[in-house]
């Protein structure tokens, strides 16, 4: 690969970091701040464990196993 050839990537590669940079100091298109949104669901698996999770799923969804 010529010399000339090479230059073009690396320039094009220097010109995008720049942009990315001047991009994300000018604030337009920063990450968002979702430090309120990060909560912890909490997960209830339930308190019936009298029944086999395989028929019960097959008495939900109606299908006869």
């Amino acid at each position: 690969m010529d010399i000339d050839k090479a230059m073009i990537f690396v320039s094009m590669i220097i010109l995008v970091g720049i942009l990315g940079i001047a991009g994300i100091s000018s604030g337009e298109f920063g990450l968002p701040d979702m430090s309120g949104d990060m909560t912890i669901p909490q997960i209830n698996a339930g308190t019936n464990t009298s029944h086999d999770g395989f028929y019960d799923y097959c008495y939900r969804m109606g299908l006869d196993c």
